[in-house]
């Protein structure tokens, strides 16, 4: 098996739970605007910030394509 292009077993097990993490798939949605609901992670982030975090989550394509974009309410 291999993680990282590497055989798992070179790793030491730090390594291995350092480049893992896990995500919940029943994700909690405030009653609030899509931009708004990102903001909870990280109040302080500029725009450009959060639409690359969108991009690199695959998200920006749906974000766009709602209503009012980044400002569409959800929740």
């Amino acid at each position: 098996m291999r993680l990282g292009g590497r055989e798992l077993r070179d790793y030491r097990a730090d390594q291995v739970r350092d480049m893992l993490a896990a995500a919940d798939q029943n994700a909690h949605l405030f009653n609030a605007t899509v931009r708004e609901n990102l903001l909870l992670a990280r109040p302080a982030a500029a725009a450009e910030e959060l639409a690359q975090a969108a991009a690199c989550a695959g998200a920006d394509d749906f974000i766009q394509s709602l209503p009012e974009g980044w400002s569409t309410p959800i929740g």
